[in-house]
């Protein structure tokens, strides 16, 4: 049994018990303290960032988020009787998709899966996207859950998906997971593509790239480069209400011929914030705009982040949850 002093968990931590929801350190260590007895079978590496997963000693389901070495999350479930939890990754094409999340009228991909997955459950069943990509974009690895009483294998799960959903979607690979893992609040890190071609226009292409001429390179990398660490995004964002605040692991470019791939590696990313920024380091690479990506970031103004990249040339690449 790991026992933990006050100090180990961080100052906003929050605790969900069933629908109960405890928040601040105080708070959080008197409900360990007065059920610590539970935890018993809890051995926690708070060396390790991201969630652990597993059953307390009294049956109830856990997950535990680590933070800069510290508790920043406890949830627990007392329900028994949990339905198996199902994550997917899957690729699609965005072309013809008003967006991932499901619409009112028009095609998505979320609406396509859940269509699958009610049918097959003969009840209404929802299902969770690690990332809700915008109409156009696409996805090489989304990743999905959803809940299922059904005793089908992984293999089956995956054959029928993949018998019954359009030709632009396709599920690489399914799991069953803990009951308490979220496609969603559980990532560490997603990473996001967006291909320039650089060179003659290709009508095949037209999809999947977006092509612009007169970019130096040179500049594009330095820019794209002083993006790296955690800043407040107002300025590349466009209609959120929560924190602006995101942190960026890691920005590079990789050309392959004429077509170069700007990377972005972070904690998250707001709504339209990668398209903004795209649009912003084109115009700057092209001498069109004078101000630099860290002017931009500092002023926290959408002064000189009015327009947004295509989106078809926008990929969700990988998704990064604990090992």
């Amino acid at each position: 049994m790991t026992v933990f002093d006050k100090g180990v968990f961080l100052d906003g931590c929050g605790l969900k018990f069933d629908r109960e929801v405890i928040l601040n350190q105080d708070a959080v260590y008197l409900f360990y303290l007065n059920h610590i007895d539970w935890f018993h079978d809890v051995f926690l590496d708070l060396n390790t960032e991201g969630f652990s997963y597993g059953v307390l000693s009294n049956g109830y389901f856990y997950k535990i988020g680590v933070k800069s070495n510290r508790i920043e999350r406890i949830v627990i479930s007392s329900e028994k009787e949990i339905k198996k939890r199902v994550k997917a990754v899957i690729a699609y094409d965005g072309t013809e998709f008003s967006g991932f999340q499901v619409q009112k009228k028009d095609r998505s991909v979320q609406g396509e899966i859940e269509k699958i997955l009610s049918e097959c459950h003969n009840q209404e069943t929802k299902i969770h996207g690690a990332s809700r990509t915008d109409a156009g974009v696409h996805a090489k690895r989304q990743v999905i859950h959803f809940d299922t009483d059904k005793k089908d294998t992984i293999d089956k799960w995956k054959y029928y998906f993949n018998r019954r959903l359009p030709k632009d979607i396709f599920v690489k690979s399914v799991e069953f997971v803990h009951p308490l893992f979220h496609s969603r609040f559980d990532v560490l890190r997603k990473e996001y593509r967006y291909l320039i071609n650089i060179g003659e226009y290709n009508p095949l292409k037209r999809n999947y790239e977006w092509n612009v001429s007169n970019l130096d390179l040179d500049i594009l990398s330095k820019e794209l480069h002083s993006i790296i660490g955690c800043f407040d995004f107002t300025s590349f964002s466009k209609g959120e209400k929560d924190s602006k605040i995101r942190t960026i692991y890691n920005a590079y470019i990789i050309r392959h011929g004429d077509t170069i791939e700007l990377i972005f590696e972070g904690d998250g990313f707001l709504r339209y914030m990668i398209r903004l920024m795209v649009f912003a380091l084109v115009k700057i690479s092209k001498k069109e705009l004078r101000a630099s990506m860290t002017d931009i970031i500092n002023l926290k103004s959408r002064k000189y982040s009015t327009h947004l990249a295509p989106a078809c040339g926008l990929y969700l690449y990988d998704v990064e949850y604990s090992k």
